[in-house]
Formats: C-alpha cells, structure tokens, sequence
C-alpha cells in the first residue's frame, strides 16, 4: 500500500535517483536522466504530431465542406421529381436536422483559351439558395480598375450577375492566375456533347464571360471549378433535369444517419454524406494517423526499455544497501516499492515533461512555423501540393489522454522486473561478496 510521500521507501526512491557525488550513482543519475527525457520526447512528439494530423484534417474537411454539402443526392432514374422530394424532406421528421437545401447540376468540359485546353469541372448552381447549402457566393472576390482582387462580393450582387441565361461563370483563382483572365474577361467552353453540322460532327463550343473569381481557400476545387446559374449549366450540358439536390445539416456529423434514414425513405436516390464523397482522402487520413501513432508510440516503448535498464543498474548498485535493509527487518515488499516508485518518478517526470513541451508546441505550431519560414524565406507547405499555406494544430483531450496514460502504463510495466529482482535478493549473498 502506498502510504505517502513521507514512507522511507519514497524517500529512499528520491534519493536513488538524485545524483550524488560517487562515480556509480553519477553515471545512474545521468541514465536516467536520459530515459526521462527519451520518455518526454516520445510523449511530445506524439502529442504534436497528432495535434497537427488533427489540425490538418480538419481544415481541409472545412475548406472541402465550403464548397461541397453534407448530403448529396442524385438519382438512379433519368426522370425525378426533385421539387416534390423537396418539399417531402421539408415536412418528414428529418426536416428539424436540415438547415437548407438547393439544386445542383454538374458535369465535364474542356476550357479553351489562347489556343490552350484544359480540363475543369462545371457546377450549376441556384444563386438564391446556394448560400444555405455552401460558402460559395461568401467566397467570390471582386476587383476595382486593377487586376489585383480586393474584398468580398455581397451574395446579392452576384446573384444579380449569375441570372439564367446570362452564361456568366465563377472561376477559381489559381485558375484565373494561370489564365491570365480577370473578372469581365471572355473564355470558351467545349462539351463532349456534339453537334452535327454539314461540315460533319464538331462539339459544342459555349463563349462564357467571368463574373466573378471564386477563392475558397481550398485549391483542388479553385482551380478545377467552374460555377455557373444551373439553368446555363443544363442548357450547355444538355442535360434534361438537375443532377441533384445538395442538402446541409445543422450539424455535419450527424450526415451518415440522415443519408441512410433519406435512403430509406426514396429507395429510388443515392444519398452520399461528406466523409463518402470524400471516402479515400479520409480513409487515408485515418490510417496514416493511425499508423503514425503506432510508431512514435515506439519511442516511447524504447524509453522504457531503457528505463528497465536504469533500474537493473541500479538495483546492481544498490544491492549493499538492499542486504543492509534487508537484515534490519525490511520487508521484500518495501524493496519492491523503492525501485517501483523510482521508476514512477523517472516515467511520470518524463511524462509529465513531454505533455507540457508537447502542448506549448502543439498549440503554437502555427506561429512557430511562419517564424521558421520567415527567418529561411522558405515554404513548408505549398498551397497547390497541401491544399492549405499555413501549418494547422488541432490538439484533442482524448488523443492526450490516451498517450499520457499509455506513456504511464508503459512506466508501471517497465518498473516490474526490476523491483521483483532486488526484493529477491538475499542479504546473506550479497555481504559476502560486499
């Protein structure tokens, strides 16, 4: 029983592993000097490795869900209905978790400008209700007398831009950039659907002119994006209805439920929650995480080896001390506990010291980068490989919790062994060789 930190066998613990002025305990003290900070080092490098894995899916997941719905759905039949499922899912028991929804049509066609092509997505969209769906008409800059854009455009004018009919488009900026095109600028569009002239079959060329440039923060969809009214979208398409309908919940995470509950409801719809749009780039996420925590969690499995040896060291050392003790009256189970608590003050100190450096890191990753940069004039993270420009943190109390106390079932594991051999030593070998 642990009877405080005033019992000799505490005491003794602390004094095992203070450094004295002797050349045995010296070289002891400072191997377990280094098994404490193998330990801490192992704890702070899990903790900011996962905070930022942490932070990196979660700022892409937000930048994608800007763009895309919690819910998308389509159809398995060319002719639906979508204005009565609309109305059907405003009025079922699912409608209090619905925050909007809006149309949508969508398909592929070759850009062509300068006597370049270039392959781009097109999505039509309502202007009016695209808002309660996505952050897209918040996401559209505008530009004064120069090229360089400036704020935001208000949702409102560019609904009064994007009017059915008009053929006017919302470009991405890294594309617009690589264009060399600015807002007012005409493009020209080709789709595979053709047309067959006297001249023979040629595909259907659409002059377009840019309203808008669309900066969402998230570059695969800013530069292979092309957003347009879906009225435009399924003329230039040909297309006989609206792809889908694209719905938003007031909380995202409750997205695979009500797809599977809408599926029940229209067996005939395909309901697709976000982490299915994007199943392979979150089930990669997921696994490298996973895989990450495995290894770094070596390090600290390393760290306790080493702290077994610095036990067995020092229980080698301290076996005079132990027969003394031991002839005195010591209990084999008070042995036990001096080298179970020294060990418990090399792990928990090490732990202990690897969660504060982990969390002041984790929780500053992201000034102490850009300062990183700025003194190398140098980029961690290009934006057109990672997506994002800034290095993301996002530690979490759970993955904390769990690599504090796996570090400290590491520490208690470690500290068996050794504590179970110095209590079975006898006092009358160990003097006769003193």
């Amino acid at each position: 029983m642990f009877r405080g930190f005033k019992s000799f066998e505490w005491q003794l613990a602390l004094k095992f592993t203070r450094r004295s002025q002797s050349k045995k305990d010296k070289f002891v003290s400072f191997i377990a000097a280094l098994s404490m900070l193998g330990i801490a080092l192992g704890v702070a490098a899990l903790i900011i490795v996962l905070s930022v894995m942490n932070g990196f899916q979660k700022e892409v997941r937000d930048r994608m869900l800007s763009v895309l719905s919690h819910i998308e759905l389509t159809s398995f039949e060319p002719s639906t209905n979508w204005q009565d499922i609309s109305k059907n899912l405003q009025t079922s028991n699912i409608a209090k978790n619905i925050q909007g929804i809006a149309p949508f049509a969508q398909g592929q066609a070759m850009l062509l400008h300068n006597g370049n092509m270039y392959g781009i997505g097109i999505r039509g969209i309502d202007p009016n209700s695209e808002s309660s769906v996505s952050n897209i008409m918040q996401s559209v800059r505008q530009k004064t007398e120069s090229t360089q854009l400036n704020e935001f455009m208000p949702p409102q004018k560019i609904a009064e831009h994007m009017q059915a009919g008009s053929f006017n488009i919302l470009i991405g900026k890294p594309l617009a950039e690589h264009l060399n095109v600015i807002i007012g600028d005409k493009i020209t569009l080709a789709v595979a659907n053709t047309n067959v002239t006297p001249l023979g079959v040629t595909p259907r060329l659409k002059s377009v002119h840019i309203a808008g440039i669309l900066d969402t923060g998230h570059y695969e969809f800013d530069s292979s994006l092309i957003i347009m009214h879906f009225q435009d979208a399924k003329t230039l398409l040909m297309l006989d209805d609206i792809s889908g309908m694209r719905i938003k919940l007031k909380n995202m995470f409750d997205a695979p439920l009500i797809a599977r509950q809408i599926q029940s409801i229209f067996p005939n719809l395909i309901a697709k929650d976000w982490g299915q749009q994007n199943k392979t780039w979150f089930s990669a996420v997921k696994t490298e995480k996973r895989m990450m925590f495995i290894i770094l969690s070596l390090m600290i499995a390393v760290a306790s080896f080493n702290l077994v040896s610095t036990l067995v060291m020092s229980v080698k050392d301290k076996q005079g001390n132990i027969a003394i003790m031991r002839t005195f009256g010591a209990a084999a189970s008070s042995i036990k506990k001096i080298f179970i608590y020294q060990g418990l003050i090399i792990g928990i100190g090490g732990t202990l010291l690897g969660l504060i450096f982990g969390c002041l890191i984790a929780y500053n990753v992201g000034f102490l980068v850009s300062f990183i940069e700025n003194i190398f004039n140098t980029k961690f993270l290009p934006e057109s490989i990672y997506l994002i420009s800034s290095m993301p943190s996002d530690p979490r109390l759970s993955d904390i919790s769990i690599i504090t106390i796996g570090s400290m079932a590491m520490t208690v594991l470690a500290t068996i062994y050794p504590s179970h051999r110095a209590s079975r030593l006898y006092p009358a070998d160990v003097l006769r060789h003193e």
